[in-house]
């Protein structure tokens, strides 16, 4: 396949830079793109052009074959000096294009990030702290258009657009310095996608997180971004 190329301008960090190449097979992207601390980046190009590949490389699924990654807090990934980081030590929150829950925890709990059985808003939550993300969590759940009968069941239990929106909730409550999103609304009909897509750009909008984002529909990305760039 021939070799594509993204580029964009730099400054100084805080934020998120990368200017390298990543292989795959006989597929080559070279990029080069710099994320302010606050600032949402769009990725648009073709099918094929290598949006998935570049997200997966800033969460550290991918390495790369030469060049540079630093975010944040520090150097990520540079082949030539031997360094990295792994996707478990990078502050990031990563959305796969096909996200996935455990399958015998209820999707609340999972957004929580806690392996027992749902109990928030059940007065049996241990703690101020633990009661309070659950409140946090039932209310960006139902704001997805999640009732409690949804969200307390078994991840295993729900269809592939109750599934992506719990896995967006689980993403954004991390609470990370980095958000990476793969088309967050593929799973998603029409009338969901829209009003998902409302609720995304505002709660971006009051974040002070670095975000590089991609979706199928050119639009949305455009949608949610400050500024865009293509592959190809």
């Amino acid at each position: 396949m021939p070799e594509r190329s993204a580029a964009e301008g730099s400054w100084e960090l805080p934020g998120l830079s990368l200017d390298g190449r990543l292989e795959r097979d006989s597929f080559v992207l070279e990029a080069t793109l710099a994320v302010a601390a606050g600032e949402v980046v769009g990725v648009l190009g073709e099918v094929g052009s290598g949006k998935s590949t570049l997200l997966a490389a800033l969460a550290g699924r991918l390495r790369l074959s030469s060049g540079r990654l630093v975010g944040p807090d520090g150097v990520w990934d540079d082949p030539a000096a031997g360094g990295w980081r792994p996707e478990a030590e990078r502050p990031v929150a990563y959305l796969p294009p096909r996200p996935m829950l455990a399958d015998h925890i209820a999707a609340i709990d999972q957004v929580i990030g806690r392996a027992g059985p749902a109990s928030v808003g059940s007065g049996t939550v241990g703690s101020g702290t633990a009661a309070g993300a659950g409140q946090a969590a039932e209310a960006t759940l139902e704001a997805l258009g999640l009732t409690p009968a949804v969200y307390r069941r078994d991840g295993w239990t729900l269809s592939g657009g109750e599934t992506q929106r719990v896995a967006l909730a689980r993403c954004l409550a991390l609470g990370e310095a980095v958000v990476v999103l793969d088309d967050p609304f593929a799973a998603l009909d029409s009338r969901t996608r829209l009003s998902v897509r409302q609720w995304l750009a505002g709660q971006l909008a009051t974040r002070s997180a670095i975000v590089v984002l991609a979706c199928s529909d050119p639009a949305d990305t455009r949608f949610l971004a400050d500024r865009v760039f293509e592959l190809g």
